[in-house]
């Protein structure tokens, strides 16, 4: 009789038994690595994980946003005289 695989977060059964069966493990070959997880604390952790991954990428690309539209600033003629780096301005400061 196999023994039974207890998720790590939870202690719930996993429903296998081992690395050969399949067991889930989030960050899996990474010094990170958690698991055996059952099936709920699996999703959970991975859609975590590609949250916090969404939510960095948004603050890069806020970040390069804002960058463009002070360099459009800097070195625009505008308000006055409208011209190409104004609109490139509006633009990126309308998208923050």
């Amino acid at each position: 009789m196999r023994p039974i695989e207890h998720c790590e977060l939870c202690k719930a059964p996993t429903g296998k038994a081992g690395r050969g069966e399949d067991s889930l493990y989030a960050a899996d070959g990474t010094p990170a690595e958690i698991g055996p997880l059952c099936s709920d604390c699996y999703e959970t952790l991975t859609h975590e994980s590609e949250l916090e991954t969404l939510r960095a990428e948004l603050l890069d690309a806020t970040g390069m946003l804002k960058d463009i539209g002070d360099f459009a600033h800097e070195r625009s003629a505008g308000p006055a005289v409208p011209d190409d780096l104004w609109e490139v301005r509006r633009m990126a400061y309308s998208a923050l």
